[in-house]
């Protein structure tokens, strides 16, 4: 037993920490205004969108300064808030991301917490915006989203027991029944919990006939420390817009962003105007935006903390939406599980996109369930 810890440390630094950019600076647990703002003009701009299917309506604040209010599931804040940056005259100051019940508790996981933005997956740091940054802000996830906790599994290494960092498992159920796998005759009643670890979910695969159960979901290794306490996370997508030729009649620029954590989705639009003009793919097989691995992986992330995604060139991508004399076009939106546009369909029809403008597509909510729907965000 005397190297019983040495793995530890060696397993807690392989450990995928995510690629989001922090400082030091911890959020307070209250909501206040930063009174240290500089007279530099520094500032930067924020939406926010209520994407958790099962939250209540929320109102958001960025450093205290209401940004987002009573919003429902599916609805996004109007316009972008200004919020001015504090700095020095080298870095800029961190902001706080919250959001809150507009009536009530968030419930859940949280109870009466608030759901903050936490930078990492062990500490509470807030996030670091950039001068003039535009960032959509979706707050994504189950309000009933397990508190992640480090599980270890011993293992007998050269005769000797040790310690390893295992994968946690989140669990739907709280048991799982199955045949005995060897006589005598009858059931095997395994109990789970929430956070499961490795050797428990391999134990059910086995009397689940070799096959992975599609109730437990892996959510990664924990860090030491986690600080994750569950519920609502953030994922935070900077907003590079589209610069549109002089001139532009005919283009509008629209991006796709899945919320949905169980499935790859594919988007296109279908012109109801004239059917004579081809499908528009606007999204192939996309992820679940907080599977860090671009692969799915059930609607968890082994990073537990909420997400950062930052861009250097537009991520608008230019469609042709309007005719040649820039007359107006409407369409379907169609979405998909898979690329024959068969499973989990859902539409909104009627939809139009102006020249020049920038939209998101949202897909948000749980495929195959009621709260499976597609929204559309202007951006200016």
């Amino acid at each position: 037993m005397k190297n019983i810890f040495k793995y530890l440390s060696t397993a807690a630094s392989i450990l995928a920490i995510g690629s989001l950019a922090v400082t030091s600076c911890e959020e307070p647990d209250y909501v206040s205004a930063d009174t240290r703002f500089t007279s530099f003009g520094l500032s930067a701009q924020f939406k926010f969108v209520n994407a958790s299917p099962d939250a209540p309506t929320m109102d958001f604040f960025v450093q205290g300064i209401e940004a987002g209010n009573d919003l429902a599931f599916g609805v996004a804040q109007n316009g972008y808030t200004r919020v001015p940056l504090a700095s020095s005259l080298t870095s800029f100051g961190q902001v706080s991301l919250r959001g809150i019940g507009s009536s009530g508790n968030i419930g859940g996981t949280l109870g009466s917490a608030a759901a903050i933005f936490r930078a990492g997956n062990n500490n509470n740091n807030a996030f670091a915006p950039i001068n003039r940054g535009r960032y959509t802000v979706f707050a994504v996830d189950s309000i009933n989203r397990p508190r992640p906790l480090r599980k270890l599994s011993r293992r007998v290494v050269n005769g000797e027991t040790v310690l390893f960092a295992d994968a946690t498992y989140y669990s739907s159920r709280k048991t799982f029944t199955a045949p005995k796998l060897s006589l005598p005759a009858g059931d095997t009643v395994i109990r789970l919990y929430e956070n499961n670890p490795l050797d428990t979910f391999n134990i059910v695969r086995r009397y689940n006939g070799n096959v992975d159960p599609s109730f437990m979901k892996s959510i990664g290794t924990v860090p030491l420390g986690s600080s994750d306490p569950g519920g609502v996370r953030y994922y935070i997508l900077q907003d590079s817009l589209q610069v549109f030729a002089i001139g532009n009649i005919t283009q509008s620029a629209i991006r796709v962003v899945n919320l949905s954590p169980n499935n790859n989705v594919w988007v296109r639009l279908e012109n109801t105007t004239d059917n004579g003009i081809p499908n528009i793919s606007v999204a192939s097989n996309q992820t679940y935006v907080m599977n860090l691995d671009g692969a799915s992986s059930n609607g968890f992330s082994p990073a537990v903390g909420s997400r950062l995604f930052t861009v250097t060139s537009p991520n608008f991508p230019l469609r042709t939406t309007k005719s040649p004399t820039g007359g107006n076009y409407t369409y379907t939106i169609r979405v998909a599980t898979n690329a024959g546009f068969t499973e989990n369909v859902i539409t909104l029809d009627g939809q139009s996109f102006d020249a020049n403008k920038n939209y998101t597509i949202m897909v948000a909510g749980v495929a195959g369930k009621p709260s499976f729907t597609v929204k559309v965000i202007s951006h200016n």
